[in-house]
């Protein structure tokens, strides 16, 4: 790949990242304006902003690594359904867009949903568990892939530290639930950091 066509990949992955992270902010938005107008006091608690890096760990498929920027809203309560949950409970929407790494740089995109039950935070840390599903592009294909636009069904762990940094370990599963007749999955590792504000 000559010089020129890397850098017109690499502005069109900047222009879909930047657009990504616009729809995610205008779901957010538009979700706390219509609670507002109905009365509901919701919103997020905090947003997240930081990276993950996952690898893949599927035998049956190629070897895949990847580099993603993070944006995500932590609520106190489901932001689509007016009822105030355990203390306990937490949900969580986010978008993440990136690259896979190596010698063909291909473009990832997703968005989902989760649930964080939490330990009872201390003043330094907070523990929990994740879990959720949402949509995931990625601008590849694995043999046995039928689709670009998939499924990923997550489940993790995670920490907050010092209600401003956090640390997550999760499972990430790939595939078209079986939308397509070829349905490889890919399983992923992935790591992700960052910091609230």
């Amino acid at each position: 790949m000559n010089a020129g066509s890397r850098h017109y990949i690499d502005k069109i992955i900047k222009i879909q990242l930047f657009w990504i992270i616009v729809l995610f902010a205008i779901t957010v938005t538009a979700t706390n304006s219509i609670a507002n107008e109905i009365g509901l006091k919701t919103g997020p608690v905090k947003w997240g902003a930081g990276f993950g890096v996952g690898k893949n760990r599927s035998p049956d498929s190629d070897d895949i690594e990847f580099l993603t920027a993070r944006l995500s809203a932590v609520f106190d309560r489901d932001p689509f359904f007016p009822y105030k949950p355990a203390k306990w409970l937490r949900w969580m929407l986010e978008a993440q867009a990136g690259s896979t790494l190596g010698d063909r740089n291909r473009f990832i995109a997703s968005a989902g949903m989760l649930v964080r039950a939490q330990t009872e935070p201390t003043q330094w840390l907070t523990i929990y568990g994740l879990a959720g599903i949402g949509f995931i592009y990625t601008d590849f294909q694995v043999e046995g892939q039928g689709l670009k636009v998939n499924f990923n069904p997550q489940l993790g762990i995670g920490a907050d530290f010092y209600e401003k940094y956090y640390f997550q370990v999760r499972l990430h599963h790939i595939s078209n639930a079986n939308l397509h007749d070829d349905n490889t999955g890919i399983n992923n590792i992935v790591l992700h950091a960052g910091i609230y504000f």
